[in-house]
Parts: structure tokens; sequence; C-alpha cells
């Protein structure tokens, strides 16, 4: 059946820890499913962990102790509807506990798409800070919502972000400067309510140390991901949607404030970015989906390995300059009242079948000097 790999992380023994989720193994719906991999892709375990619902993992991270906390939702267990699921796992895939976090409604994303959409970071401290939405807790209709836990999985705060409407995000990154930038998407504080782009940065204590739309009028644009930069600033990833069959993916370079170093668009056909990480010379790669829907093609895995300007060369026709003015916003943090539940499920063994494929890329534009077609 269908399978996911979501998050990745490389592991201190050069391998990798893959969370996802899986519909052919598992006890229900859906499973979390997290799997190890050695330095050459070969399968040292995999689990499942999950229950008679839905369950899906959209982040891993690595903990000080040598495990993983690995976050996502759950409609099996929890105060109602679907929750946050959190499952703290040792080096060999083993629960050391297992929690849910949320309120009467869904929390964490579900709805009509079935995107149990929450993100984890171990922060510098050692804590884990969570991100997604949540439809019971906040000002409106559906908002951000960030909690912050303790290693033992204990709730040190917990704040919903947004206003009357629509309120979401996709991602989370800890900045060098210190505290968390959050993107994603508001209507409520969209001008003309098509839905804009909004980027929250928060301090270690969940206060809004700034927060600013960065919309195209009369568009729905959101961001999906978000890297940290080595200045203490941040590259997000984002897309607008020109028409039902056109998405053009974005790029928005911030500086530790807000403000806007540069902005450029790449169209390619149907696209958007799922990650980005920035690079030790500067520069940074771009992960996302091209999709030529309008030649009726499959979608494609679409990587961009771009200059520190987010520039390929100086010949790319695919790359275009935006100019998006910032606009202040003024949500308030709201305290929230999280039902925590302990959960105990046992993981289950999966037997993957591995294979090697035969992708080869496809080059749309090249820099001098770099990889040949």
């Amino acid at each position: 059946d269908d399978e996911y790999a979501i998050d990745i992380k490389q592991t201190p023994d050069a391998g990798y820890i893959v969370a996802g989720w899986t519909r052919s193994f598992g006890a229900g719906q859906a499973d979390v499913w997290v799997f190890k991999l050695d330095s050459s892709g070969k399968v040292q375990w995999e689990r499942t962990y999950g229950g008679s619902g839905m369950e899906q993992a959209w982040s891993v991270d690595l903990t000080a102790d040598g495990g993983y906390v690995v976050a996502g939702g759950t409609t099996s267990f929890g105060a109602g509807g679907s929750d946050y699921w959190l499952l703290k796992l040792d080096a060999g895939g083993n629960v050391l506990w297992q929690k849910t976090y949320g309120g009467p409604d869904d929390d964490g994303g579900g709805g009509e798409y079935e995107e149990f959409v929450v993100r984890v970071l171990v922060d510098e401290d050692g804590n884990y800070v969570l991100a997604s939405e949540s439809f019971p807790f906040g000002a409106g209709e559906n908002d951000i919502w960030v909690l912050k836990v303790n290693p033992a999985g204990e709730i040190l705060w917990q704040k919903a972000y947004g206003g009357l409407y629509d309120d979401s995000t996709w991602s989370l990154q800890e900045t060098a400067s210190g505290g968390y930038i959050i993107p994603g998407v508001s209507v409520s504080f969209s001008p003309d309510q098509s839905g804009d782009l909004w980027v929250l940065q928060l301090d270690k204590e969940g206060n809004i140390v700034w927060q600013k739309l960065y919309g195209i009028p009369e568009y729905w644009d959101e961001a999906l991901s978000v890297g940290a930069t080595s200045d203490g600033g941040s590259l997000i990833g984002g897309y607008y949607e020109q028409g039902k069959d056109d998405w053009d993916l974005f790029l928005l370079r911030l500086n530790a404030s807000g403000d806007a170093l540069w902005q450029r668009m790449y169209e390619r056909s149907w696209d958007w970015p799922n990650a980005i990480q920035q690079l030790a010379d500067g520069g940074f790669v771009v992960v996302g989906v091209a999709w030529p829907n309008d030649q009726g093609l499959p979608e494609d895995l679409w990587v961009m390995r771009l200059a520190a300007d987010g520039t390929i060369g100086d010949s790319c026709s695919l790359i275009h300059d935006l100019s998006l003015e910032p606009v202040n916003t003024n949500a308030v943090p709201i305290d929230t009242a999280a039902v925590v539940q302990d959960t105990h499920i046992t993981p289950r063994n999966s037997t993957a079948v591995v294979q090697d494929t035969p992708a080869a890329p496809h080059y749309l534009c090249l820099d001098q000097g770099g990889p040949g077609p």
C-alpha cells in the first residue's frame, strides 16, 4: 500500500533516521513508521507505532541521550478529534514515553486532506518545541499552536497565535539568534482575506518578537518550509497560487529582524518547496516538487543548489525577482490548556521491501562549472 517518508536526519554514525507513515504495516488505517538506515541505505531496524485509527509522523529529531523524538498526529488516542502525538524513542526504536496533547476538536491538522502536520525540534537547551494548528484553542476558527515540553514530555508553555479566521503553519526552525521562527499562512490578517504568507519570530518563552505578512494581493500564498541562516535570519520557502493548476515556488530571504534581503520566484510548473538547508559556503539546497500538470505528467522531485543570493549562475530563465512589501500584524499570544494523556502502544516490526531505483537528474539550469547534464 502507500508509504510516506516525511522527515530525515543524519545520525552520528553517518546513517539516517527516517519518519513518516505506512498503510502496509501496523495496527490501523495508517501508522507512524520510523526506520533507521546505515550510511549505504541498508535498513538496520524499522518499526510502526499506532492504534486503530490514523497516525502520521511529520517530524523527527535527535535527542541528547542518543535517541529520537518523533512528532505527528493521531485519531486513535487523545482528548478528541485529532491530537498532537509525541514519541520518545531510544536508539533502537523502543518507546521510552508517549503522549498526546490536545483539546476537544482537531489539533495538528487532519480535516479533508488527512494531513497531521506536527513538527518538532530539539532546541539548544535540549527541550522539545512542537508546532502545528489547533481548532479548539486560540482566537478564531483555526490558530497556529506551539508547545514547548521538557525531555520528559512535561509542558513548559503552550500558546496559540492567530486571529478570527484560518491561520496555520507547516514548519518551524530554531534561529541562530535564539528563539523560533514559524512561517505559515494567515487569512485573519490578510488585507483582502485571500490568505497571505505569515511569519512569526518567537523568543524562547513563546513571546512574539516580530510578526509580518509577505503577501501577493488577491492570491493565496503560504510558506511550507524554512531554513535557519548563520546570521540569525532565515530562508522561507513558499508558493503562490496563480490558478487551480499553477502554483509557483518562491523563496524569501530574511534577516534576524524580518527584513527581506532578497525575494525570488522559481517557475517550473505547479511546484512547491518542502525542505531548505543552508550549506557551509553560504548557499542553499532546496528540495520540493515540480508537477508539469498542464502536460499530463506525474510529479518530479525538484532539487535546487543555489548561491547565497538565490541564483544559479546568471542565465537561468526560470528565476524571477519578486517585490513583496511586508506588513506588520498584531496577533497576541493566547495561553492554552491542553489535555496531556499517556498512550500505551507497543511498537511492531515491519518488513519493507528495499529496491534500488534508476532515477537520473534532468537539469533545468546549470551554473558555469557545475555538473553536466
